[in-house]
């Protein structure tokens, strides 16, 4: 399998739509990049698209999550889910804070059974997302 691909970034599509600047859409979609390349897209989207968030300097902005529908785990959520880029965001960086950056990295490029792992699972991840939500 071929796991290069070309990306197109139109900037001026994205600055009425996004309050981010083009260094933090490059930032994010470069974190896209290595994440990918790294784990060969075998890795939780969540946590692909939380270190994109985390370190393109995205997540301060993103205030705390309302809802969350039926306690959804972020393992069965997808892009077209309410709060998925906010609750990935602020799970990853509630992650990095408790384990550190070094560790979430590790993490992603030792595992390959992220939903059963201690820190990275399912388990802790909806605990970590239940705290976030405002009731």
């Amino acid at each position: 399998n071929d796991y290069r691909c070309i990306m197109l970034l139109i900037y001026d599509l994205w600055k009425d739509t996004n309050d981010s600047s083009l260094a933090q859409i490059l930032v994010h979609e470069f974190v896209h990049v290595v994440v990918n390349e790294k784990t060969l897209f075998k890795r939780p989207n969540w946590l692909n698209e939380g270190l994109a968030l985390y370190f393109a300097g995205q997540i301060e902005d993103m205030g705390r999550v309302n809802v969350i529908e039926n306690n959804k785990s972020l393992y069965l959520m997808g892009y077209d889910d309410n709060h998925f880029y906010k609750l990935s965001g602020l799970t990853t960086e509630k992650l990095i804070e408790a384990y550190g950056v070094e560790k979430i990295i590790s993490k992603l490029n030792h595992k390959t059974d992220y939903i059963n792992d201690d820190i990275l699972g399912e388990k802790n991840i909806l605990e970590i997302a239940k705290d976030l939500v405002k009731l």
